[in-house]
C-alpha cells in the first residue's frame, strides 16, 4: 500500500485497517463532531453547506477510529483531535482509552456561534484534543494552550468545517519534522495535506466523498513550500556587531514571537526572532551567552 502523498476516496477504517502498523509519524484531523452539524442561517437553502455532514450521528465511527489511529501511529509521537464543546466528554473518554492527553488546545475564532440567541452566550472557540502515544516533546518555543486563528470564510471556504490553514500549521510545525509522514482520516477540504506539503512533510489523508477528494487534489497540486529565511554569516556577524538596524525578510507563519527584552533593538529583534526559531531554541538572557549556541539545520 503506498503511503506518501497520497489520497483515498473510501472508509477512513477500512484504509486504516491495511494500513501497516506504526508507520505515522502525527495525526491531525477533524472528524465528524457529533451534532449532526449543518448551517441554518443561508439564505440560499439548496447550497451544499445546508446538508448534514456525512456520518455527524456515528459515535462507533469515532470509537473505532481513535482505536485505530493508536494502532497505526509510531510510538512516542503525537496526535491532534478537533471537537466540538458539546461532545468533549465522549471524545475525551474514548482519547484516554488509548492515548495520554497532554492539551485541551482552545481555538480562538474572529466569530461566534448563533444557537439560542436569547438563552445562550454566543461560543467563540472549538477544542482541539493534543494526546500523545507513548511522549513526543514539541518542538520550539513552549506556547499557551489558546490560540487564536481567524475562521476561513467567503471564497476560501469549499468545506463547512473546513479549518485555517495557518491553524494546522502550527499543529504539524510543533509536532513533527521534515519528511515526516502526517495523516488524516477526514481529509474534508485537504488542509492537512496542504499544510503539510508547505511544510516539507508527507501528507496520507482518507476521504469519503468523491467531490472533496477532487478538491484536495486541487488544493495540494497548487501548494507551495514555505521558504524557511536564511542568514549568511555575515549578516549574522552584523547583527552582533550591532550594525545591523533593518533586513527586510518578513516572518513567515507559523513562526511565533520571540520577545528579547530589550537586548538588541526592534528591528534586530525580528531578525533574531527568525533566527531562533530556525534553530528551535530561544533567546534568553544576554546576546554573549546566545552566541554560544551552536545553531542547527545548517541555516547558518
Amino acid at each position: 500500500m503506498d503511503l506518501i502523498n497520497k489520497i483515498y476516496q473510501g472508509d477512513c477504517i477500512q484504509v486504516m485497517n491495511d494500513m501497516p502498523e506504526k508507520c505515522i509519524d502525527l495525526i491531525v484531523t477533524d472528524p465528524p463532531y457529533l451534532i449532526s452539524y449543518k448551517t441554518n442561517h443561508r439564505k440560499d437553502k439548496s447550497h451544499e453547506f445546508t446538508s448534514e455532514i456525512a456520518n455527524d450521528n456515528n459515535p462507533e465511527l469515532i470509537t473505532n477510529y481513535i482505536k485505530m489511529c493508536h494502532t497505526i501511529m509510531k510510538d512516542n509521537t503525537a496526535m491532534y483531535m478537533f471537537c466540538s464543546a458539546d461532545k468533549v466528554d465522549f471524545f475525551k473518554q474514548e482519547l484516554e482509552k488509548y492515548f495520554k492527553i497532554k492539551n485541551m488546545i482552545i481555538w480562538v475564532k474572529n466569530n461566534w456561534s448563533a444557537g439560542d440567541l436569547e438563552g445562550a452566550f454566543g461560543r467563540q472557540y472549538e477544542i482541539c484534543f493534543l494526546v500523545n502515544k507513548g511522549r513526543k516533546k514539541f518542538n520550539g518555543k513552549r506556547i499557551t494552550d489558546v490560540w487564536q486563528f481567524d475562521r476561513v470564510v467567503g471564497n476560501n471556504q469549499v468545506h463547512q468545517n473546513q479549518k485555517p490553514v495557518e491553524l494546522i500549521r502550527q499543529c504539524i510545525e510543533k509536532h513533527s519534522q521534515s519528511g515526516d509522514l502526517v495523516f488524516d482520516g477526514f481529509g474534508g477540504s485537504g488542509t492537512t495535506a496542504l499544510a503539510a506539503l508547505e511544510l516539507g512533510r508527507n501528507y496520507l489523508t482518507v476521504e469519503f466523498e468523491e467531490k472533496y477528494c477532487k478538491i484536495i487534489h486541487k488544493r495540494v497540486n497548487s501548494a507551495k513550500p514555505i521558504e524557511k529565511v536564511v542568514f549568511n554569516t555575515n549578516e549574522i556577524e552584523n547583527i552582533w556587531e550591532g550594525r545591523i538596524k533593518e533586513i527586510d525578510k518578513p516572518i513567515e507563519p507559523p513562526f511565533s514571537r520571540i520577545l528579547l527584552n530589550g537586548v538588541v533593538s526592534s528591528n534586530e529583534n525580528k531578525i533574531m526572532s527568525q533566527i531562533c526559531q530556525i534553530c528551535n531554541s530561544t533567546y534568553e538572557g544576554s546576546y554573549e551567552e546566545h552566541e554560544k549556541r551552536p545553531f542547527h539545520q545548517g541555516y547558518i
